[in-house]
């Protein structure tokens, strides 16, 4: 038996087919069917940022709808949603990643990240920080809440591509930590260093582990000049560096690709202001402490 103390992590990155949700879901089906899954006691398996459709600015007639009952009611859940919980009973794991969501009840679209467990929907985080330079501040309505999900022993921040970029919104306080930072991206090749250098700069200031979902391949719709081919790294606060570029379930180094374990991270001791830069980018201190999800 595992410690209780460890972690292990599946990293699915993958060449989305451009908003088709059945040929996605039937590709990570069959990446599924990785044995390392099973045999690694896998607690987590990470899907990319907008896993069903790609990086679609076309919420309205590609986001997965969403009413007040889908929270309460698997019944109502679309089909990502349903293929989600699948992908978590078979092999008794948490699956996360994000989908564009059109809220019809009250009239607006988000980009949510969603917690899936055995169990059933354990919470959700909508992006915060919207990428202007594609148009989806135009497309989409910004998140409010920080959230934090227990899973298994650990805290785990669910954080969305262009957030990385904002060091605020991932500050790690002393009165809520959280242990792990995961971030699900649609991130271009073009700007590769960056998405490293921000990871490993989130671990090391935050004290905590950071792993990064990118996915991976075709030129983005919005900008066809943009190719989306990042490595999908852990990254410890030591900032040691396991990246893969190719499509795959797992993380690898140069020898081989699989599950990566985690042990649990240094503690922290002391207590940091949060500031934010909001829509309008002002910066403000926040009052409000973030939603952990029960």
């Amino acid at each position: 038996m595992k410690p209780a103390a460890d972690l292990n992590m599946a990293l699915l990155q993958l060449d989305l087919v451009w908003e088709n949700p059945d040929a996605n879901i039937a590709a990570i089906d069959t990446m599924m069917r990785d044995p390392q899954i099973d045999s690694e006691a896998c607690d987590i398996l990470v899907l990319p940022e907008m896993w069903a459709t790609g990086f679609t600015m076309n919420p309205a007639q590609q986001g997965l709808p969403w009413s007040t009952s889908c929270a309460h009611s698997q019944e109502s859940w679309p089909a990502p949603l349903h293929a989600m919980q699948r992908w978590s009973r078979q092999h008794n794991t948490a699956v996360v990643g994000s989908l564009s969501c059109n809220l019809l009840d009250e009239g607006r679209c988000v980009n949510r990240c969603f917690f899936m467990t055995p169990d059933g929907l354990k919470g959700w985080y909508d992006k915060r920080h919207l990428f202007r330079f594609a148009g989806e501040d135009a497309s989409y309505s910004p998140g409010t809440e920080h959230v934090i999900i227990p899973w298994r022993g650990w805290n785990i921040l669910l954080q969305i591509c262009y957030d990385l970029r904002f060091p605020e919104s991932s500050r790690n306080e002393a009165d809520s930590p959280y242990d792990l930072a995961l971030y699900v991206a649609n991130w271009p090749e073009v700007r590769t260093s960056a998405w490293k250098t921000l990871l490993q700069a989130r671990a090391i200031e935050n004290q905590a582990y950071v792993c990064g979902v990118n996915r991976i391949g075709g030129r983005c719709q919005w900008n066809q000049s943009q190719r989306i081919k990042c490595h999908s790294p852990p990254e410890r606060p030591t900032h040691r560096h396991l990246s893969a570029s190719r499509n795959a379930l797992g993380v690898c180094d140069t020898e081989q690709s699989g599950i990566e374990r985690l042990p649990k991270p240094l503690p922290r001791s002391a207590r940091r202001d949060l500031i934010v830069c909001d829509q309008t980018n002002a910066f403000k201190p926040v009052t409000s402490k973030p939603v952990i999800s029960k």
